[in-house]
């Protein structure tokens, strides 16, 4: 069971855990807009994982979300999209439960209520958009490589940079000061098997990886170009099940059903069903 308190002291929530199996992650939240969207420093993130640790039976079962309900879209208060990108990047591959509030894959940035639960029938559901092709990729790679189950790792913190493993063949590179950032860093990674690791965010026009890297098995210095701030997805291409750019593949092109009009059409029932939800979970 899932319990939720709005509240970002984790010593008042960790009080809730083993009752409940899992709460809503809000001191992470918070950790989140502080670096990914009022850029503080990334060491923000090292210190919450303490608390973490400290107050909780087992924090990798707490949820992590950008967007909800009960708060304004991330978009409204923070509308630098490489920072989000980098956010959303973080909250699918850093252990927890990762939910998605619908809209969230449109580029949604309704502020307060009932702004930030517009209806998704607006969208035309585009899976096309930038926000939705970017989390269908970086789910994909996830739930592909199962890598939920790997250890997590901290591989290399500076004030800008945050750059992580999950298990022995996923490296994940965060940045949080947007476009400006465009340095080669030189991480030492110690944890990663040996082989070729790729970028799957930057594929490119070929379908072909564009960002890739080789590891020895061993403690070694890595060179990793990040250009305008992008956020790096890398797994071990041994390792790569069937990926798409695709989060789903519809099996059939809802129809209008006949002698059926407004709200009774197959778009607009959809579309209240997704409302009432509200949130939901992409594992």
């Amino acid at each position: 069971n899932v319990g939720e308190y709005f509240w970002g002291d984790p010593a008042l929530l960790g009080e809730y855990q083993p009752t409940l199996d899992s709460l809503f992650g809000y001191p992470m939240y918070y950790t989140m807009i502080d670096v990914f969207g009022k850029v503080w420093s990334m060491t923000e993130i090292t210190g919450r994982i303490s608390q973490y640790e400290e107050n909780f039976v087992d924090w990798t079962a707490l949820g992590l979300f950008t967007d909800n309900h009960d708060n304004p879209r991330w978009l409204c208060n923070y509308p630098d999209l490489t920072n989000y990108k980098n956010a959303l990047l973080f909250m699918h591959t850093f252990p927890g439960i990762a939910y998605g509030y619908y809209g969230t894959e449109q580029g949604f940035d309704g502020c307060s209520d009932p702004d930030n639960r517009e209806p998704l029938w607006t969208s035309e559901y585009d899976t096309e958009s930038e926000l939705y092709q970017y989390i269908a990729a970086v789910n994909g790679a996830r739930k592909g490589l199962e890598i939920y189950d790997g250890d997590f790792n901290k591989q290399w913190v500076e004030e800008d940079l945050y750059v992580y493993s999950r298990g022995d063949n996923t490296l994940i590179v965060l940045t949080n000061t947007g476009g400006s950032f465009n340095r080669t860093i030189t991480p030492y990674v110690d944890i990663l098997k040996a082989g070729e690791y790729c970028n799957v965010l930057d594929i490119d026009e070929d379908e072909m990886f564009a960002d890739c890297f080789t590891a020895d098995g061993g403690i070694a210095e890595i060179f990793i170009d990040i250009e305008e701030g992008a956020g790096k997805f890398y797994v071990a291409t041994d390792d790569i099940p069937i990926v798409t750019t695709k989060f789903y593949e519809p099996t059939k092109v809802p129809t209008e059903e006949k002698g059926a009009d407004g709200i009774d059409r197959v778009y607009g029932i959809y579309a209240v069903f997704t409302a009432i939800l509200m949130t939901f979970l992409w594992n």
